[in-house]
């Protein structure tokens, strides 16, 4: 009798042991966070994509595009198809693999968004959960960009320690100046908020000039900060001190579209369909009188250059440079610098701006493309090569930031609030320095034609 309950004794415990054994490599084949090592594999053993993306579009206005560009370049750089749905939409599962991007109503989202900042965005592994949220759209899409740099493509697995909390913009003012369309005031936003509203509107004046088409940030000698603005067949100076009109005159290039404050005193406005470039001196008995017209078919920008004491001039598909003197009689001369003009790969060219950090490089929008030029080799390269969703056509507005953070602007397809068609929009563009993907900065404000990098330097 001992000698059967000894027996089933250690059956029951060899049973029991097979149990244990079982259910642990039961758990190994079923349970989706015990990967091993120190990352997580994207794509599962038969090469499809573990991943779905959930977004919350009610919350997040913008996360949907910037979901899709993540799959898009998970599906293009890894394998796989990366569904993006509506976290409302999908039921809770605790064992599957997520990304949960912005406000998804899941405990994971919940507990990294806690006591976050407008400015600030957060990106971190939660088992088999990849999260990512933002206190704004702006942050939210920054986020996003450091989750795809944060990818091993080559092992296609991201690492399970990833955990990053940052501030959008660095924490520092990013100064961006608008041209308000709707109001015809020159706006000036501080965009590190990752919006252009009230609460980030840092200045803001009415002009004279109608429907603003070009202004720019300068330094004058005597009046010290100025905006200088063009619109249809006006032009002014303005301290941005005191917004005091210093200087204007109804006597520019017809249809206006650039303007340029030289060292000199001289200023210099171009035409669309004057198809020319007027220019005055501001130091003349009559500051408001062209003293000069120099012919330049469809003159969209202008950009005095410092360093090879040149105008730079934009139109068509000519990039032009001219040597202007301000000669002792108070007459101005504008000699085309044939060595330095460049003809561009396409016509369509629109906006002209300096590439702070590098003055050999400039900036050129066409009507497909933005264009990086080296004035030295007299090259163009694509502006935004590698970022994700940066859309190059009919970018009215281009703008470089010293620390290599990029905006653009183009036109969103919307109401023009009757103010003509095909040009204006409601948001910008933001691209992180080293970024492979957009970002956007939204505006309740009105419809925008061109914005600048709020810088007076000249490069």
């Amino acid at each position: 009798m001992k000698k059967i309950i000894a027996l089933i004794l250690a059956l029951s415990s060899l049973i029991t042991l097979c149990a244990c054994g079982g259910g642990e490599e039961n758990k190994k084949k079923t349970d989706p966070n015990n990967d091993f090592g120190s990352e997580i594999s994207l794509l599962g053993e038969d090469g499809k994509s573990r991943f779905t993306i959930l977004v919350n579009t009610k919350e997040d206005k913008n996360v949907k595009n910037v979901a899709v560009l993540l799959g898009n370049e998970l599906r293009k750089n890894v394998g796989g198809i990366y569904r993006v749905l509506n976290a409302s939409n999908v039921k809770e599962d605790k064992n599957a693999y997520e990304f949960l991007l912005g406000s998804t109503g899941r405990a994971e989202s919940i507990a990294l968004a806690e006591g976050i900042e407008e400015k600030e965005y957060r990106v971190k592994v939660m088992g088999n959960k990849v999260v990512v949220v933002g206190g704004s759209d702006a942050a939210l899409s920054r986020g996003i960009g450091e989750l795809i740099s944060a990818i091993d493509y080559e092992k296609k697995s991201i690492p399970k320690s990833l955990n990053i909390s940052k501030t959008f913009g660095g924490g520092e003012s990013l100064l961006v100046g608008m041209a308000n369309q709707t109001t015809n005031c020159i706006e000036v936003y501080d965009i590190s908020s990752g919006n252009m509203n009230l609460t980030s509107l840092v200045w803001s004046n009415k002009t004279t000039c109608g429907a603003i088409s070009g202004f720019k940030f300068r330094n004058h000698p005597t009046y010290g900060e100025v905006i200088i603005v063009v619109g249809g067949v006006n032009a002014e100076m303005v301290s941005y001190e005191t917004k005091e009109v210093l200087w204007r005159t109804t006597n520019s290039s017809e249809n206006s579209h650039s303007i340029e404050l030289l060292p000199n005193g001289v200023i210099a406005t171009g035409g669309t369909v004057g198809h020319d470039i007027h220019f005055y001196n501001l130091n003349a008995v009559d500051p408001t009188k062209v003293i000069l017209e120099v012919p330049f078919q469809d003159a969209h920008g202008l950009l005095w250059d410092p360093k090879y004491e040149v105008l730079w001039a934009v139109g068509t598909n000519q990039l032009t440079a001219f040597e202007v003197t301000l000669n002792a009689d108070g007459s101005v001369t504008a000699v085309k610098n044939e060595e330095l003009s460049y003809v561009t790969p396409e016509s369509g060219l629109h906006d002209l701006q300096p590439y702070y950090g590098n003055d050999d490089w400039l900036i050129i929008s066409t009507s497909t493309h933005v264009y990086v030029y080296d004035k030295v080799n007299k090259t163009v390269k694509e502006a935004y090569e590698g970022v994700a969703g940066a859309t190059t056509d009919h970018v009215k507005g281009v703008g470089r930031f010293l620390n290599g953070d990029q905006i653009y602007m183009f036109y969103d397809g919307g109401n023009d609030n009757g103010q003509g068609g095909g040009w204006n929009t409601t948001y910008l563009t933001y691209i992180p320095n080293g970024a492979k993907i957009i970002g956007t900065v939204p505006s309740n404000m009105g419809r925008f034609y061109k914005c600048r990098v709020w810088y007076s330097n000249y490069q």
